[in-house]
């Protein structure tokens, strides 16, 4: 009965992972392109902050005296894994739409994660797992197929091919978060959460804190501007930092490839939270690709 309910919570981690990164995808869409880079940087400062609040409110501080140099290693290079994998998914949306950049993306991340699981670890892959990705891949293509009024939005396996260089984006972004997902999977066998977490944010807020000096994307100019854009862009990454501390919760209690299968359900979240916020038509094709994820979340818990 105990492996059970541990089972159970780090479905619903995940699956709150899943409507929280949703959740952030809205509301970066309601701010304006050029700040959308700079949300990673508050992103760390919250995470630190949270992170050192719960470390004292649990008592959990003798528990970073224990971790070893390759624990610390190794959660720095999954957290790097998974900052090149974002640049990736960024550099892929150069040249090609929402849509078609994370139908491939979500797709790649759950089969190579679920290819390693199996040959390189040895988890079992049970026949319902398996059926689950597929609807949720399937539901995630649907939803894709027609993510915008506009035509060039739409899934087109030319329009993708021909895009080759940003194809091969999408997938070394799949690749690359699938290996800092699995590097993190092991680390959290020998360590707690608040740990690992708190790495990955100093991690991250010391590459991010670099890029701001460098580029004027990554910059908090949102900051001085007298708009709206303050409240999304922190918002989103005071949600976004909720999303990351119910992934690794999620890790920390389960499996990579069932946390991956399930986080991966959230262009569920986002196409049902823009219709709610943004007014955003939902078509037949995302009305069924929806169905099709819900089905495969279901068959997963199950």
């Amino acid at each position: 009965m105990k492996f059970k309910g541990v089972g159970l919570l780090s479905e619903i981690m995940a699956i709150m992972s899943a409507v929280c990164w949703g959740a952030t995808g809205v509301l970066l869409r309601k701010t304006p392109e050029r700040h959308r880079f700079s949300f990673m940087l508050p992103e760390g400062f919250f995470s630190v902050s949270l992170v050192l609040i719960l470390s004292t409110i649990f008592g959990a501080w003798n528990d970073f005296l224990l971790l070893s140099s390759s624990l610390i290693f190794l959660s720095i290079l999954a957290a790097c894994f998974n900052i090149l994998g974002t640049f990736s998914y960024v550099k892929a949306l150069n040249e090609l739409k929402i849509g078609l950049t994370l139908t491939v993306i979500v797709s790649s991340f759950i089969l190579f994660t679920m290819i390693s699981s199996k040959w390189i670890f040895n988890d079992s892959l049970s026949f319902h797992l398996i059926l689950s990705a597929i609807f949720i891949i399937f539901g995630v293509i649907l939803i894709n197929l027609s993510s915008s009024d506009e035509r060039n939005d739409n899934f087109s396996f030319r329009t993708l091919l021909s895009n080759y260089k940003s194809l091969i984006y999408c997938l070394f972004a799949g690749l690359l978060w699938c290996s800092g997902n699995l590097i993190l999977d092991q680390v959290l066998e020998n360590t707690g959460v608040l740990q690992v977490t708190l790495i990955r944010s100093l991690t991250v807020l010391f590459v991010y804190l670099i890029l701001s000096i460098w580029f004027n994307r990554f910059r908090l100019s949102f900051l001085y501007e007298n708009n709206s854009s303050k409240f999304f862009v922190l918002s989103a990454s005071f949600i976004a930092t909720l999303s990351m501390l119910f992934w690794f919760t999620s890790l920390f209690f389960g499996e990579a490839s069932l946390t991956v299968i399930l986080g991966s359900s959230s262009p569920i979240a986002a196409i049902i939270l823009g219709r709610i916020f943004l007014k955003e038509k939902i078509s037949i094709y995302s009305q069924i690709g929806v169905i099709s994820s819900m089905v495969g979340v279901v068959i997963a818990i199950i």
